[in-house]
């Protein structure tokens, strides 16, 4: 059973991104569409959500992300550089 639970750093990595998809697309929406209520819904649970997990938020670039993500399997796995 455990193996189906997240970790909350790949939680609060799962909600960050879920939010920027749906940040990505209000952004492209016109916001007359009847539809974009339900991405303002979602977009605010994301972030009580977020705000929930008391953590400061760090929005990174995806060069960012994916540096400190080969740093973590560097490290889970003992592999030195």
């Amino acid at each position: 059973m455990d193996r189906y639970r997240m970790t909350k750093e790949r939680q609060i990595e799962f909600l960050g991104e879920r939010l920027l998809a749906v940040q990505g697309e209000l952004d492209e929406r016109d916001l007359t569409e009847l539809p974009t209520h339900r991405l303002f819904d979602m977009m605010i649970r994301l972030l009580k959500l977020l705000g929930s997990e008391n953590v400061q938020l760090e929005f990174l670039s995806e060069e960012e992300m994916s540096t400190r993500k080969s740093e973590r399997m560097l490290e889970k796995f003992k592999i030195k550089k």
